[in-house]
């Protein structure tokens, strides 16, 4: 029998309870006592998350590589007189929590909600920058917000740039857009 950590039996529980908050679905995959692996149903397998014991990571990831982690979010409970609260949180603005649940829906949970509604739902593309020797990072790109004509020339100008060369090594401080690949519905 496989017992389900904490943490994993609350996300879970959360899931189920805010399905019908985003367009978007979360899609769990491996889990052991340390992790459980979650992609979207849109920009995977491009990105991929990860619920560990208090953190959640978004990863962007292009050949089995990760080339950032698009979000990174953090708790650390530790019990006080009055509840619970974050250790990473500054203590003028630490909040005492009854329940370790309460306090990762909070500070883990509906962060990563906002961001699947305010980041990744709108996103059209993952831009993929850098160089895989030596810097890379990545982000989502939007091409229909009020930016919208911005991000549809900037999509334009990149892929018009596909295929890139790779940077000549004597320049390490160069970098490009390796690739933009488009995501969405």
């Amino acid at each position: 029998m496989s017992i389900i950590p904490r943490i994993q039996r609350a996300f879970l529980s959360w899931l189920e309870e805010t399905r019908h908050l985003s367009t978007v679905r979360i899609v769990t995959g491996r889990r052991t006592r340390r992790f459980l692996e979650f992609e979207f149903d849109v920009g995977g397998p491009l990105l991929s998350g990860c619920l560990l014991k208090d953190e959640i990571r978004i990863a962007a990831c292009k050949e089995d590589y990760c080339w950032d982690f698009l979000l990174d979010l953090e708790c650390f409970p530790a019990r006080t007189d009055h509840g619970l609260v974050c250790m990473t949180c500054s203590p003028a603005n630490r909040r005492a929590f009854s329940t370790r649940e309460e306090l990762w829906r909070d500070h883990l949970f509906d962060p990563l909600l906002v961001w699947i509604n305010t980041e990744l739902e709108p996103a059209t593309a993952i831009a993929f920058h850098g160089r895989a020797d030596f810097a890379t990072w990545a982000n989502l790109v939007d091409a229909r917000g009020p930016n919208a004509h911005k991000t549809r020339n900037t999509i334009a100008f990149l892929e018009s740039l596909q295929p890139l060369e790779p940077v000549p090594p004597k320049d390490p401080n160069a970098y490009r857009t390796v690739e933009l690949i488009k995501i969405g519905r």
